[in-house]
């Protein structure tokens, strides 16, 4: 399944730099476009070498070491209270930034967003 994944993030990473393609060449829709392209290859290499059970196992070591795993759950909760507040802000401080930029681009930042917030 982690396979079809990556080729998800492979077909969006070309649909991005298609539409990057067709916009001129110095304006803020192709280097949008340009910049989610470089997202979504981010995003299948992430896939690929599973950086997110790195990072929870590193987590679980480092609470085991230092004596806190006990309370890990409440260290879980405020994790995730701020994956979550921070990705609220985010999508407010893009629909603020590409307001000129049109639907699609909103459209895409809000689906990057949720997409990253699910993935952390």
């Amino acid at each position: 399944m982690g396979w079809v994944t990556v080729a998800a993030y492979a077909v969006a990473l070309v649909l991005c730099a298609v539409c990057a393609a067709k916009e001129p060449a110095a304006g803020p829709h192709r280097r949008f476009w340009l910049i989610l392209a470089i997202l979504m290859a981010l995003l299948g290499v992430n896939k690929q070498l599973d950086l997110q059970t790195w990072f929870t196992q590193t987590g679980r070591d480092l609470a085991l070491a230092q004596g806190w795993y006990r309370s890990h759950i409440i260290v879980q909760e405020i994790f995730i209270a701020a994956l979550t507040v921070s990705g609220l802000l985010t999508q407010i401080w893009l629909f603020y930034r590409l307001r000129d930029l049109g639907a699609e681009a909103r459209g895409a930042a809000l689906g990057l967003v949720f997409l990253t917030v699910f993935v952390i």
